[in-house]
């Protein structure tokens, strides 16, 4: 006989060691990728949100988006990674964007020059020029519209409840061979490269 299960998801402000206690046997908690986490329920057991809270019930999660709460700093990372996919890579394939939205993700948590949290290392001066405000591209970027930009959401969204599937190797820099090379590509051997029109785009794991 198959068992039926629960999921649902709760921002992370829902969630304190204290609440711990009160979860009822059976209920196992599971972390999300974007700062929240979820429980999985078997039959019978009936998940407890604190008493105390003001926030509505949460909902049984019936697909990724589900999982992701619509109006919080995670949907903010969300818009802010399309922003990058519309300014670096909006006329590329969805797989050449989720390279970019991987490596863009990969240089998070490493405390290095480049910037350690998510926004640091989007809007961090001359690392992506579409975000520097004397590039031709700002204003597309400030404002983006239309099916490209729904079509970068769709990309970003993906990218960030899957942090796991990284398609570039572990990259954190790229740059297309239509500019001269880099200097923080000197020396270095790309991870991975893509043929992008007539030019490549070259991708690296930079370690300092």
């Amino acid at each position: 006989m198959r068992t039926a299960y629960t999921i649902n998801a709760l921002p992370l402000d829902l969630y304190a060691p204290k609440q711990r206690k009160r979860l009822t046997p059976g209920t196992f908690l599971i972390p999300l990728a974007l700062g929240g986490i979820a429980y999985l329920s078997m039959p019978k057991s009936t998940p407890v949100l604190p008493a105390e809270t003001s926030r509505s019930q949460p909902v049984a999660a019936q697909n990724l988006d589900d999982l992701l709460p619509e109006t919080t700093s995670a949907e903010d990372d969300v818009l802010l990674l399309a922003q990058v996919l519309y300014g670096e890579a909006r006329g590329e394939s969805d797989d050449f964007k989720r390279d970019v939205a991987y490596s863009v993700l990969n240089r998070t948590g490493k405390n290095k020059w480049w910037g350690n949290t998510f926004r640091e290392v989007i809007l961090k001066p001359d690392q992506y020029t579409c975000f520097n405000t004397d590039d031709a591209n700002y204003d597309d970027v400030q404002n983006p519209v239309g099916e490209a930009w729904e079509d970068c959401k769709a990309v970003a969204r993906d990218v960030l409840l899957n942090p796991a599937a990284d398609t570039t190797n572990g990259a954190t820099h790229f740059y297309t061979t239509w500019i001269d090379e880099p200097h923080w590509a000197h020396g270095e051997t790309p991870v991975k490269v893509v043929q992008t029109g007539m030019y490549e785009t070259n991708f690296y794991k930079l370690e300092k």
